[in-house]
């Protein structure tokens, strides 16, 4: 493989696992803000408010795109075998 495409996967590998931390990150703080309804909690006019069934949209499919891009990532780094997994 060349040093070049080796980079190439390194970095895509990378991405992936940014990615799947920011959407980790955005579910649980998106999951709080859902949950928070009484102002007594910390709820404001701001706070986001869904029926059930959006939130649970919601919450599906970012744990897909958090899935997806973990099996992105361990696929990349399965490509490159003396690569160490990240976690």
């Amino acid at each position: 493989m060349t040093g070049k495409r080796k980079s190439d996967l390194t970095d895509l590998s990378s991405d992936a696992y940014d990615l799947r931390n920011a959407v980790t990150a955005t579910r649980i703080v998106l999951d709080h803000c859902l949950s928070m309804t009484d102002p007594k909690d910390g709820a404001t006019w701001r706070t986001i408010r869904l029926l059930d069934e959006q939130q649970e949209a919601l919450c599906f499919l970012m744990l897909k795109v958090e899935r997806m891009s973990r099996d992105l990532a361990q696929a990349l780094d399965d490509f490159e075998p003396n690569r160490g997994t990240r976690q």
